[in-house]
């Protein structure tokens, strides 16, 4: 059963990164023909600072999937209950803090990058739209992520967002088709995200239906959480910082050199994240059988997750340092706004982050599965 569950997760978990880096690829394309650079740059700008703002989250779905291990495999509806009662808690009071720090964003962003893109009110309901998804995952989603995550149900989780991807893409190329608002396309995105999200909703009521979200909350059980919330910081300092330090700094053509920073990491994240998906499959997996303190097992199957994982991240990053700048000329060929976006100091920059981030992903995994 174990078996079966981390195969679903992975599979699926493969599917939706290869669906998502697909849909990564060719919005971005359409997106920069028609609406330009800038405006590209001020999209991922904008969704950077909402990234880092997310840390209001506080490490509670790392903490809340490690508290469920031990009781969703001892089938404890009332610990499991609890948890995630103090788990929904938590996630409404971090969205009321993103709430507050959306609203500032809205109020001073427009004012780092007037001289590249001067309607105020376009940048202010940008930021409105992009938001949404995180406003729905804080009071809506988020408890119910936690609870499939530590049941071994990602897949589930990740079905809804493999829809979701596909609606979108053709969506919004549907709209981009009709010359339509770069506001109305990104709209896309957020109303079909509070759709999976009902999809989610419909599946934890279907198949939870002892599990109540109204228990005595135990907060005790989110101990690990100020831990968690420490390595979120790390993450979005090594992996967020540099659109935000160009969009402060770069006064007068930030939103285009984002537009290209976007274009290298829109590429890297989708191989980083197609590698991460083979680990993060297998997390709750290793949670359980750390658990039940199965000790033989977990060292066979670490030890042998490991070895194939390095095998398999050698030969994908050798491919990515051969392919990269032939990819970058071939995309940008048809942009017509004069910004270059072959340079190959990033393509070798790039390459060499990717690789080192998932030398780690096989420990990372065992820790966080862990909760240490």
């Amino acid at each position: 059963m174990r078996t079966k569950q981390a195969l679903k997760n992975v599979l699926s978990s493969l599917i939706l990164q290869v669906v998502t880096a697909l849909s990564g690829i060719l919005l971005p394309r359409f997106f920069i023909e028609l609406y330009g650079s800038p405006v590209n740059g001020l999209v991922s700008s904008i969704t950077q600072f909402i990234s880092y703002m997310s840390l209001v989250e506080a490490g509670i779905g790392a903490a809340g999937a490690v508290a469920l291990y031990k009781p969703l495999a001892d089938k404890d509806d009332l610990s499991v209950s609890r948890i995630v009662t103090a788990a929904n808690k938590f996630y409404i009071r971090s969205g009321m803090i993103f709430v507050a720090l959306v609203a500032g964003l809205v109020l001073v962003y427009p004012f780092a990058v007037t001289e590249e893109i001067n309607d105020a009110g376009f940048v202010r309901w940008m930021i409105v739209v992009l938001s949404v998804s995180g406003v729905v995952d804080y009071f809506f989603l988020g408890k119910y992520r936690v609870l499939l995550t530590a049941d071994q149900r990602g897949y589930v989780i990740s079905a809804a967002q493999i829809a979701g991807v596909v609606v979108t893409l053709v969506a919004s190329i549907v709209l981009m088709e009709m010359e339509a608002s770069a506001l109305a396309v990104k709209s896309v995105t957020a109303v079909v995200y509070i759709l999976r999200s009902l999809i989610v909703w419909v599946y934890v009521k279907k198949h939870y239906k002892n599990i109540s979200f109204r228990e005595e909350p135990n907060y005790g059980a989110f101990g690990q959480r100020w831990a968690a919330l420490l390595h979120q910081v790390v993450w979005m300092v090594v992996n967020n910082t540099g659109v935000i330090l160009m969009t402060l700094l770069l006064q007068g053509e930030a939103l285009a050199e984002i537009s290209v920073y976007s274009v290298y990491n829109m590429v890297a994240y989708a191989l980083y994240s197609l590698m991460n998906s083979i680990t993060s499959g297998l997390g709750s997996g290793f949670g359980e059988v750390m658990s039940k303190k199965e000790t033989t097992v977990l060292r066979e199957s670490f030890s042998n997750f490991e070895f194939l994982f390095f095998i398999i991240i050698f030969i994908a990053y050798t491919c990515m340092a051969v392919l990269f700048a032939p990819f970058i000329s071939l995309y940008s060929q048809s942009f017509t706004d004069g910004v270059v976006y072959l340079r190959w100091e990033l393509v070798s920059l790039f390459t060499m982050v990717g690789f080192v981030q998932c030398m780690r992903q096989p420990s990372l995994t065992l820790i966080l599965a862990a909760g240490h």
